[in-house]
């Protein structure tokens, strides 16, 4: 401040006689002195802009890439039934079982092995249903549920499947990590859903196609 105080008692009308100044060029150079501003700022205005356009342009580019990796099912969580146990499910069935309908179909092949397995028979709409729970060691459980004797159905599409010569859906809950496709062949529509409780196995579609593809006709 002392500096400043002396550079503005030396800028009188003395300081600037005989050296050429006009009165514009002294009260422009007065102005410069006592407005004490810096040029500093304008300075950096020009290299923040851009970095902040790329940090902008870098989000938005990370979010488009996580969005579509979702949709896309690229980011599901957990093992890959490609690395779990595929197991042939060997149908044994007691004949003192009153549960058993010999319109239950089951698939012959699950990623895990089956330690219990449950049936449940119900009368929907005017339909027979039938419903198969087939449980693994580690609690993940594999649903079948058959609807019989509908002339047709059409599954609402969220990912087509194809599924031997019908085209069926297949969604995956991100969420609850369960996979799951419906379908309709031969007067039957299925739907079959795959939980992984604590086993930590994801099924994807391909997975999910391959045990459709085993129910037994």
């Amino acid at each position: 401040m002392d500096e400043l105080s002396r550079l503005r008692g030396l800028m009188k009308e003395e300081t600037f006689k005989h050296h050429g100044f006009t009165d514009k060029m002294r009260r422009n150079i007065l102005d410069e002195i006592h407005s004490g501003k810096s040029k500093s700022s304008y300075k950096m205005r020009p290299v923040i802009a851009p970095i902040m356009s790329a940090v902008f342009v870098l989000a938005c580019l990370t979010f488009f890439v996580y969005l579509s990796g979702s949709q896309l099912d690229l980011f599901q969580e957990g093992k890959n039934a490609s690395q779990a146990e595929w197991h042939e499910l060997e149908l044994e069935v007691d004949e003192n079982d009153t549960k058993w309908n010999e319109d239950i179909k089951l698939p012959s092949l699950v990623p895990f092995e089956v330690v219990d397995r449950s049936y449940k028979a119900t009368e929907e709409d005017g339909f027979d249903t039938f419903t198969v729970k087939l449980t693994g060691p580690q609690e993940q459980m594999l649903t079948v549920k058959m609807d019989l004797g509908l002339e047709m159905f059409e599954p609402e599409i969220d990912v087509p499947l194809k599924i031997g010569e019908v085209t069926g859906s297949y969604h995956y809950n991100r969420e609850l990590q369960t996979s799951s496709v419906n379908w309709f062949d031969d007067g039957i529509k299925y739907y079959m859903q795959f939980n992984p409780r604590t086993s930590n196995i994801t099924l994807d579609k391909e997975d999910m196609k391959r045990i459709a593809e085993s129910i037994e006709k």
